[in-house]
């Protein structure tokens, strides 16, 4: 809204500007063109006098451009009022002298008359049917009184016609500023219709754009809502099969580029199963074993150090984490924290009717004649021997020859 009363403005101001200059430049066209007449004696008119209102005219639409700048401090829609009054009227005083000075000649006038109608034409096109005659009308009364006043029986043998030519001149142009005004309010309503239109338009591309983003928001939720295990919060099955199958690739990849050695690119899995849990469900309810289960996969979750490593929900009471780029004594090193976090953290919870432990199977890719389910068997294997032990321990899988483990053929 305001942009637009500033852009009004400019264009205001900008009207005035060029109705100014015009003004001007028909005082300079009229003194050159009385100039003329006087020479060929069809004007009684004497250079002074020519001079004197001519420079009139000139220096008051100097005035009126300098004074534009001190007038706009007041508002474009002041200045637009102040200059609809002063500019045509101002002009058509100095217009009346001249022709007061010239005696009341046809040629003064017809050329003041006709000039300031056509002054107020170009002035601006707020000015339509109406206010153009209105103007005209005005300008020829005062005319008419001024010849009364200076000679009540002077009247020459072509002043009737000058009179019907001089008004169809001011209907001539009124109806053009009348046609002139209904396109240009036309053309507004055009312009407001258009600019309600785009606002519209851009309101709803702007819901749009919110509703996409809120869209694209709620996929992700979803599919992030995909990837986790409702009730623990760690990553459900789904999502374990995908990182493993990728960090398998990428660990297989590392053995045929040719590494070896303690630098060869390594995964480790631990499958870790809550100890005696069916007793433990069987005996508090299943309220007691979900709560159980959320947290011994907090004290999980919690004893990861790295983005890389990924804990998820297997099935049941049993837990997968999987360790990318880790050696066997790093994952023995995280299986000892995790024994130790779920001890303290299941006996901490007050809620809990007894505390709980884990038992770890832990094993590691052996090179690119390995295979995912392999690995899943080696560490399961690995647990259910950490069980048979006396559980709440870890327990290395064994790895089967050293062929496979160095990763010949």
């Amino acid at each position: 809204m305001r942009a637009t009363a500033l852009a009004q403005g400019a264009r205001r101001r900008r009207t005035a500007r060029q109705a100014i200059l015009s003004a001007a430049g028909i005082w300079l066209l009229l003194g050159g063109l009385f100039g003329i007449l006087a020479g060929a004696g069809l004007t009684t008119i004497g250079l002074p006098a020519l001079l004197l209102t001519a420079s009139a005219g000139v220096a008051l639409a100097v005035l009126q451009w300098l004074s534009l700048p001190l007038l706009a401090r007041r508002g474009s829609a002041e200045v637009w009022k102040l200059m609809r009054t002063t500019v045509p009227w101002s002009h058509a005083l100095v217009g009346m002298a001249l022709i007061w000075l010239d005696h009341l000649s046809l040629a003064s006038l017809y050329g003041i008359t006709a000039g300031l109608p056509a002054l107020l034409a170009y002035y601006g096109l707020s000015n339509g049917f109406g206010s153009t005659l209105l103007f005209g009308v005005s300008i020829m009364g005062v005319i008419e009184l001024l010849r009364r006043l200076a000679a009540p029986e002077y009247l020459q043998p072509a002043y009737p016609a000058f009179v019907l030519l001089w008004l169809a001149s001011v209907a001539t142009m009124a109806i053009v500023n009348g046609r002139a005004l209904a396109q240009k309010r036309q053309i507004l309503q055009l312009y407001r219709q258009q600019r309600e239109q785009n606002a519209l338009i851009r309101e709803k591309n702007s819901v749009l754009d919110r509703q996409g983003w809120e869209l694209i928001a709620m996929n992700q939720r979803l599919q992030q809502i995909s990837l986790v295990d409702g009730l623990t919060e760690l990553a459900n099955r789904r999502h374990f099969d995908e990182v493993l199958l990728r960090e398998w690739s990428r660990a297989v990849r590392g053995w045929r580029r040719g590494s070896h050695g303690d630098r060869s690119p390594t995964l480790v899995l631990l499958m870790l199963d809550i100890d005696q849990f069916k007793h433990y469900n069987d005996r508090f309810g299943h309220q007691a074993g979900d709560l159980c289960l959320q947290t011994v996969a907090a004290a999980i979750g919690g004893s990861l150090q790295r983005r890389t490593d990924l804990a998820a929900r297997y099935g049941g009471e049993e837990f997968a984490v999987l360790l990318p780029d880790s050696g066997l004594a790093g994952a023995q090193r995280v299986a000892m924290e995790i024994l130790a976090s779920v001890r303290v953290a299941t006996r901490r919870n007050v809620q809990l009717p007894e505390p709980v432990t884990v038992s770890i199977g832990i094993t590691r890719c052996l090179g690119p004649q390995d295979s995912r389910q392999a690995l899943i068997e080696r560490a399961d294997r690995a647990l259910y021997a950490a069980k048979a032990a006396g559980r709440n321990r870890l327990q290395l899988a064994p790895e089967p020859t050293p062929a496979i483990a160095s990763g010949k053929s």
